[in-house]
């Protein structure tokens, strides 16, 4: 009988693809799953996951088609054991996908504005108003792909009045978000992405709990940015974003 995985090696491969490891560990996992199947097969469960959450749209889709076609019977009438197991692991990613983009674009807009705000307020309170805290795009981008369904575009608009601080993974509707987080002088401003589905962000600025709030859409992502400044100043920093 094969011995079972060990735990802390599903976990290093997991790390690994999150890219959490430094780089000896990292060398040491990859020289482990080239000797392990069972390793290597697991790295590619998690990056089949991880590309089905970054595309809410086509989850939908196959939602929508259902997953009976995946459990098919082959030609002879019986599915093997890696095939029914493969059938198996398909159908749950895309119905925990599904489920993602289908709770997020679920909720009516006022509900969503209202945990949006509350997200902005608690992390004012907050010790730290971010969870990555840089201005390099090209740190806080990946930390995002592995953590949340939506990765937005990440930009620093610093030469345009809104340096970026960082990033924070914020819950809407019990599913991880991704969140930018800009200054505007001694003001912070939250940018949320979400599904481009049935929540639709307001297109003019809006009054919530104090703060406002603005949005649009742009190539399937709905971006909701939350702020105590002035109205007009949320219109020229979603200009300047939506000019990159």
């Amino acid at each position: 009988m094969t011995p079972p995985v060990r735990k802390d090696l599903l976990l290093l491969v997991h790390a690994y693809c999150d890219g959490e490891l430094d780089p000896p560990s990292a060398r040491a996992i990859e020289r482990e799953m080239a000797l392990r199947p069972e390793l290597a097969a697991e790295r590619r469960r998690v990056e089949a996951l991880r590309s089905l959450l970054r595309d809410p749209q086509k989850t939908r889709g196959l939602a929508s088609r259902g997953t009976a076609s995946l459990l098919e019977p082959t030609r002879r009438g019986r599915l093997g054991r890696f095939t029914r197991q493969a059938a198996a692991l398909a159908a749950c990613m895309v119905l925990s996908a599904a489920a993602t983009y289908h709770v997020l674009t679920g909720a009516a807009p006022d509900t969503v504005l209202q945990e949006l705000a509350a997200n902005h307020t608690r992390a004012l309170l907050a010790a730290r108003v971010t969870d990555v805290a840089s201005s390099d795009r090209h740190t806080v981008k990946p930390w995002f792909s592995s953590r949340a369904a939506i990765v937005p575009d990440v930009l620093d608009l610093a030469n345009q009045g809104f340096p970026l601080v960082g990033g924070r993974l914020d819950i809407v509707q019990r599913m991880p978000v991704a969140t930018l987080v800009f200054g505007d002088r001694k003001h912070i401003l939250s940018l949320t992405a979400l599904p481009d589905g049935a929540t639709r962000p307001p297109a003019e600025a809006t009054r919530i709990d104090g703060l406002n709030a603005l949005g649009w859409v742009s190539d399937g992502i709905a971006y909701w940015v939350v702020s105590d400044v002035e109205a007009n100043d949320l219109r020229i920093f979603a200009a300047r974003f939506q000019q990159r």
